[in-house]
């Protein structure tokens, strides 16, 4: 399902680059998030399967559930719930293959907060396209 080589992408591969935060009530202050890639068929990716290998690689405190986010060309943060949010999502992104995207863990007795706002560095700020060739993933740890 996911690589995590970057080599040049097929028509049906996205380069995910996924920000992983953590529960901000347990999380280090001085960190902002864990970073790193992945490259993912979207044609073979399902939604369960996608959170299941980041969950497997790296896993939340106890009881915490993972949010899916990504950042699309309005400049917001959509949550990614289901495949039909998955293929859309990919759909977005079709022209440049780069997918920002935010994974936060949080504890579900708590209401979630999602994403609404980055500070992006000059250089990783995806362009403002109506297809964005980078999409980022944020993962967010919550306990």
């Amino acid at each position: 399902m996911a690589t995590n080589s970057t080599t040049e992408l097929s028509d049906s591969n996205f380069l995910l680059k996924i920000n992983l935060i953590g529960n901000h009530r347990k999380m280090r202050k001085d960190i902002k998030c864990w970073n790193f890639e992945m490259i993912v068929d979207s044609d073979r990716t399902c939604f369960m399967d996608f959170g299941q290998s980041v969950v497997d690689k790296y896993p939340p405190r106890y009881l915490e559930v993972a949010h899916v986010q990504h950042y699309d060309v309005l400049k917001t943060f959509p949550e990614v719930n289901s495949d039909q949010e998955l293929l859309v999502m990919f759909d977005l992104h079709n022209k440049k293959k780069v997918v920002e995207m935010f994974i936060v863990y949080s504890d579900p007795s708590e209401p979630f907060k999602p994403i609404n706002e980055w500070e992006f560095e000059e250089e990783e700020q995806p362009d403002n396209n109506i297809e964005p060739m980078v999409i980022t993933i944020l993962v967010i740890l919550i306990h």
